[in-house]
């Protein structure tokens, strides 16, 4: 039997970075605010670890770049430090079995599928232009787009195969899913969010430019310290109940009572808590249509980042996996380390796989890129956040084709007295972190407003 442990003005499901932003700005306005969260450890889909004595690397979200002002400037309020990624050297690309180095933007593909990739791109932008950051599902194309998987929109809209294989690739390091399993019009709309492939993915000038002295997991911590006493981890919300007068939280152990909660989780998340009385019917039909993305973040760290002395940046790509990117997220002194991801299909297929064999694919994917050194690191650590029972998935949550058109209204609007927050619900950056600390902005400001 529960029991009541505490009353608040407001609590906030889930302390990462979305909810504990919301509950840092409730509680500056002067509102009583409690954090729930799952976890026995804050930050969600942030989570740091030391590799070797004295370094810290992120085996979660780890990147920051240009257009990030929010994130920024919480950093610098909260006095965490950034530095820019290591980018000198040459990039390595590994296409139709061939391995190239080169300096350009352009990777040194065959001119025909640079030229039809130009072409293609060119398209997508214009398209993603015409997007709504508030409501994709308002532009006038809006249910032939969504209905169209971004798999058959490219099958139809390139002439070489090779320009096709390298936007699947994009697709999937951008949103940890495959081209079939999104829609053309979710694409466009992470397209115009971010500013465009290049800004998502690229490390100079684009979303992967800086990172965290220390990890990316000092927002949430320093976060919570603003927040003694009120961020109450290991209690995972099962109930949650809305009356005329507030709403009850249950968890196994006890009940709280607020008068309005924030719920700072991922879509799949949220349909893991019983609501009496039910959501919304399109809040329940577009949380069933979010599945989480499928990543596996790798780290393997060396005595020092030897390819370095070769002229290498660290950065490479591929068409062969299951590492298909790689960035150097070295320390400015200690160990050379180097970071890829397993996404979409490709990390379904290695999950089953046993660790021993996952690492040694990965290594030899890795000794491919940058030569026999790299199958040989001194550590080498994952964390596959489809494993993780808190997140079910990484980078983020993806509505599947349909589901932005006919329930995407939902996606942020109030359920009587739930609010919603996370990544997700982000409009521009969305499932970054600059996006989570505008949606727990964005979701505080709705409480306030009311209150």
């Amino acid at each position: 039997m529960s029991k009541t442990l505490r009353d608040a003005d407001v609590i906030v499901v889930g302390a990462g970075l979305s909810g504990l932003v919301a509950a840092r700005l409730v509680s500056e306005a002067g509102q009583e605010v409690l954090v729930l969260e799952a976890r026995d450890r804050v930050g969600g889909r942030l989570l740091s670890a030391e590799m070797a004595p004295g370094v810290i690397l992120d085996l979660g979200g780890e990147w920051v770049g240009p257009g990030q002002q929010k994130v920024g400037a919480l950093a610098r309020h909260l006095g965490v430090k950034d530095r820019p990624t290591w980018a000198h050297g040459e990039h390595v690309l590994i296409w139709r079995g061939q391995r190239h180095r080169y300096t350009a933007q352009l990777p040194p593909l065959p001119v025909p599928v640079l030229v039809d990739l130009a072409q293609g791109a060119t398209r997508l932008g214009v398209m993603a232009r015409l997007v709504p950051l508030t409501a994709p599902w308002r532009v006038r194309r809006a249910p032939k787009w969504d209905s169209t998987t971004a798999e058959t929109w490219l099958a139809h809209n390139f002439v070489s195969l090779g320009a096709k294989d390298a936007l699947r690739l994009v697709v999937r390091e951008l949103l940890s899913a495959e081209p079939d399993e999104l829609s053309l019009l979710y694409l466009l709309f992470v397209l115009r969010s971010t500013g465009g492939a290049r800004a998502a993915l690229a490390v100079s000038g684009g979303a992967q430019e800086q990172h965290f002295e220390g990890g990316a997991q000092q927002l949430a911590l320093r976060l919570a310290g603003t927040l003694p006493g009120r961020v109450l981890s290991g209690s995972p919300v099962q109930r949650l109940l809305q009356d005329d007068k507030g709403v009850t939280l249950y968890t196994e152990a006890h009940e709280f009572r607020a008068g309005a909660v924030i719920l700072a989780l991922s879509p799949p998340l949220c349909s893991t808590i019983e609501y009496v009385p039910g959501l919304s019917e399109r809040r329940q039909e577009l949380v069933s249509r979010m599945p989480m993305g499928d990543v596996i973040k790798v780290l393997a760290l060396y005595e020092e980042p030897f390819w370095r002395a070769k002229g290498l940046s660290g950065q490479a790509t591929g068409d062969e996996g299951p590492v298909h990117m790689t960035v150097d997220a070295s320390p400015e002194s200690g160990p050379g380390v180097l970071v890829g991801f397993l996404t979409g299909r490709n990390a379904r297929c290695f999950t089953a796989a046993s660790p021993k064999d996952r690492r040694a694919a990965v290594l030899a994917c890795l000794g491919r890129y940058f030569g026999p050194s790299a199958a040989h690191p001194s550590a080498f650590y994952e964390k596959d956040w489809g494993e993780e029972h808190y997140s079910l998935g990484g980078y983020d949550a993806h509505p599947l084709p349909g589901a932005l058109v006919r329930f995407g209204t939902a996606l942020r609007e109030p359920c009587g007295r739930v609010h919603w927050a996370g990544a997700e619900t982000a409009p521009r950056w969305c499932g970054y972190m600059e996006g989570a600390v505008s949606a727990g902005e964005r979701a505080a400001e709705e409480i306030l407003a009311t209150s």
